[in-house]
């Protein structure tokens, strides 16, 4: 947060090189809520009409690719140049694997794949539980 202003990000990481490297960075929402009002009397130079842009991603299966295609949906009435904050509008916002990075694009037959369960991401790379030492057990530390 900085000036009433919020941004949320979201980075995507690649592990498969020797070093980590940032495959993906996305603005994933921001809004003005800690420097706005709706009652239009006290809007002026400090104080803006609100505004507010959300986003989901998710993950497609693509055929022509090794790698899952990643959706960004942005939803929100953030205002376009000096104009006032808009109605909801939504963009969905597609990005496909390019040597180590991901980079936008514009094929509209990405619309088109299906997405991948969230349960297979959200458990990638889980760790298993590790099982704690027995009381007692003087081969453990602070046992």
């Amino acid at each position: 947060m900085h000036q009433g202003y919020t941004n949320d990000y979201a980075f995507i990481v690649s592990l498969s090189d020797a070093k980590p490297v940032i495959a993906l960075e996305l603005n994933m929402g921001e809004s003005n809520n800690g420097a706005c009002t709706d009652d239009v009397e006290e809007q002026g130079p400090l104080m803006q009409a609100c505004w507010e842009n959300t986003g989901k991603l998710s993950f497609l299966q693509n055929a022509a690719d090794a790698y899952y295609t990643v959706k960004l949906s942005t939803t929100g009435n953030k205002p376009e140049g000096d104009k006032p904050p808009s109605t909801t509008r939504q963009q969905d916002t597609y990005f496909v694997h390019t040597a180590s990075t991901y980079k936008a694009s514009k094929d509209q037959r990405l619309k088109n794949a299906s997405p991948v369960t969230e349960d297979l991401i959200k458990n990638a790379g889980e760790m298993k539980k590790q099982k704690r030492p027995v009381a007692g057990d003087a081969s453990k530390p602070g046992a």
